[in-house]
């Protein structure tokens, strides 16, 4: 092998490349054997092509109005079922969404339709995905309906019992605001953070943040 040449040996595995590196050089009788003068790099290039796995596209559910329309973003539960809410939608008749589950298979269940108290005391239109409590169940807010028509914050088991936990309200006296916006935060303390479009102590309707207490 002459100094700074490429030596090719083809094996099953691929390519194998000798590259030396550097190569001392004695003239005469002080020449030296390659093998113990020269450095050599062994790169190996492999020529067998990896092919990535194929990605495969499923519509699992089609949403058609009475089972819901308009849905979030997906959580899982702990059952390794995903769960989610309509903003839309309803078998009420009352267009004011739904909280559903799915499983990775595609059996689509509906939990809850909102308004389905006359007064939709149990609230209206939730506008942002549900969160996963310490506690297995799911929590969420909704816009409008509630004790005062502006808004609740509702706890719902995996099996759809719904719970209102706070109703939202415009009195001065509510200094928490109202019209929630966005999905709860679970905090390290164990609290639900949120925001509202609306309210607050000042009163000037720039909304507020306010936590609740979910007693997990």
């Amino acid at each position: 092998m002459k100094n700074n040449d490429l030596t090719t040996t083809q094996t099953s595995a691929g390519t194998l490349h000798y590259v030396p590196i550097v190569t001392l050089h004695r003239t005469g009788a002080e020449n030296l054997s390659w093998l113990s003068m020269a450095l050599l790099v062994l790169l190996i290039s492999t020529t067998t092509a990896i092919s990535a796995h194929a990605q495969t596209y499923s519509v699992l559910f089609r949403f058609a109005g009475g089972n819901g329309s308009g849905p979030s973003v997906l959580v899982q539960g702990f059952d390794g079922d995903l769960y989610g809410v309509t903003a839309a939608g309803g078998v009420t008749g009352k267009n004011s969404g739904t909280i559903f589950k799915i499983s990775p298979s595609g059996t689509f269940t509906t939990l809850y339709t909102f308004c389905a108290q006359t007064g939709c005391p149990d609230g209206a239109i939730p506008g942002a995905a549900l969160v996963l409590g310490t506690d297995g169940n799911f929590y969420g807010t909704t816009v409008y309906g509630g004790a005062n028509n502006v808004g609740t914050v509702f706890k719902v088991t995996p099996d759809g019992t719904l719970t209102t936990l706070y109703s939202f309200c415009t009195a001065r006296s509510c200094t928490a605001g109202d019209r929630p916006s966005g999905s709860l935060i679970l905090g390290t303390d164990g609290n639900f953070y949120g925001t509202t479009q609306f309210g607050g102590e000042a009163l000037t309707r720039a909304g507020s943040s306010k936590l609740l207490q979910a007693g997990l």
